[in-house]
């Protein structure tokens, strides 16, 4: 007995049917899954059309090697590359020679974690190596079980310009405020320095007519008292004579006819240093003008318990001075070196050559000269000294500068003071 299935009759009954069954096959599949997918290819054309149209510059990369997936046509334009020109490169090709450093740690970042989004700033090359500035925006992606890297790449050219173009105006303005800084110190330093002048200028005019008001006072003096000395001067010789015979009056006449001697060289020394008479300049020897004050100033000093000594060194310069003048200076600092200096101090005198100078020098051992005096103390009428009229270092000072010379000092509160005089040296 025959199978059915080997039955022509029934051979020519399924064919057909076989026919049927597969045409309402391809009808359903064309009904069903064809319209979808051109639905879907439509959409990925339409998609693609958008990224084309995208500013940025689009690449799809492949992880973990950076060879370029997919590109749009503004990645194209940018690299001034073709689309398969690039296709056949990495994202590594486009920053050549050094390779971004942030890139491959993006690359392993999304390795370790799929869901991955950071933002870079670098530069990318082109075409000829033309070096364009880029800011990326990286993300991951996935696809039937592939990782994939997408970078969104933004030309920043015009930006890097526009900061470059602001941080030279910055600096610019910068140089030009620093600039303008440094004159406006400069004009306040020189505002500064003729508030100065102008404050030092109005104390020496203030100092200068102290000295001219002390000059004239000290002048009136001396010009009143000179006549009365020359006759008690006068009267002493008169009055010696008649009693020549009383040895005891003659040796207090002597002592009276010496005091007025030395009143009269003291006015004459005055009147000079006023400039009302002329004074009388001569070559002198430094050493020999040393002795002469330690003597002159000798009785003072064993009254006030004070030692002078003197240190000379071997010199042969001379010094051209008016000498009743210049003890008159000298002696005044001697003087007032004693009255500072306490009981059993010690007074030095020296003398000796710097140069082209002469330079006497008188140290104390008294409490030293107070901060706020030191601008003072050659001032007319300044002094520490109760009765003392304060015009000793003024006039001193007048008469060395008369000679050319200058007068200076160091002192040491507690420690006492040297007092220099320095007259120009002649050979």
């Amino acid at each position: 007995m025959k199978k059915h299935s080997d039955d022509p009759v029934s051979r020519d009954y399924r064919s057909p049917l076989r026919n049927q069954l597969i045409g309402l096959g391809e009808t359903s599949i064309r009904k069903s899954y064809y319209p979808e997918l051109q639905k879907r290819l439509a959409e990925l054309q339409k998609f693609r059309v958008l990224l084309d149209q995208s500013n940025d510059a689009i690449f799809v990369m492949e992880v973990p090697s950076g060879r370029l997936m997919d590109v749009n046509e503004s990645a194209c334009q940018q690299m001034d590359y073709s689309r398969q020109e690039l296709l056949d490169l990495t994202i590594y090709d486009l920053t050549a020679p050094s390779p971004s450093e942030q890139i491959e740690t993006f690359f392993s970042t999304v390795q370790a974690r799929a869901d991955v989004r950071e933002t870079i700033t670098t530069t990318l090359r082109g075409r000829e190596g033309a070096e364009i500035p880029e800011e990326i925006t990286l993300s991951s992606a996935s696809s039937c079980g592939e990782v994939y890297a997408i970078a969104v790449a933004r030309n920043i050219t015009k930006r890097k310009q526009a900061e470059d173009a602001l941080r030279k105006a910055n600096d610019e303005l910068e140089q030009k405020v620093r600039e303008r800084t440094a004159e406006l110190t400069e004009a306040y330093e020189q505002l500064e320095r003729a508030y100065q002048d102008t404050k030092a200028n109005q104390d020496k005019i203030l100092q200068l007519e102290r000295r001219a008001v002390a000059t004239r006072v000290t002048s009136a003096l001396a010009h009143e008292t000179r006549n009365p000395i020359q006759v008690i001067g006068g009267f002493t010789r008169i009055l010696k004579r008649k009693c020549a015979e009383d040895p005891g009056l003659a040796n207090q006449f002597d002592i009276i006819l010496k005091e007025t001697e030395r009143l009269e060289h003291l006015v004459g020394a005055i009147l000079k240093a006023a400039r009302e008479v002329a004074t009388d300049f001569e070559q002198m020897d430094p050493q020999g003008l040393v002795d002469a004050l330690v003597e002159a100033t000798r009785e003072k000093a064993r009254l006030a318990k004070v030692l002078i000594t003197k240190k000379t060194s071997p010199l042969s310069a001379r010094v051209t001075a008016d000498r009743e003048c210049l003890v008159m200076a000298l002696k005044e600092i001697i003087m007032n070196a004693i009255e500072v200096s306490p009981k059993e101090g010690e007074i030095l005198l020296e003398v000796g050559q710097e140069g082209h100078w002469v330079v006497f020098a008188v140290s104390d051992s008294g409490e030293g000269i107070k901060e706020e005096q030191r601008d003072k103390i050659y001032g007319p009428f300044f002094s520490t000294k109760r009765l003392s009229s304060g015009l000793g270092l003024s006039f001193a000072k007048a008469i060395i500068e008369t000679h050319h010379g200058a007068i200076s000092f160091e002192t040491r509160e507690g420690k006492g003071t040297k007092f220099y005089v320095r007259l120009p040296a002649t050979e």
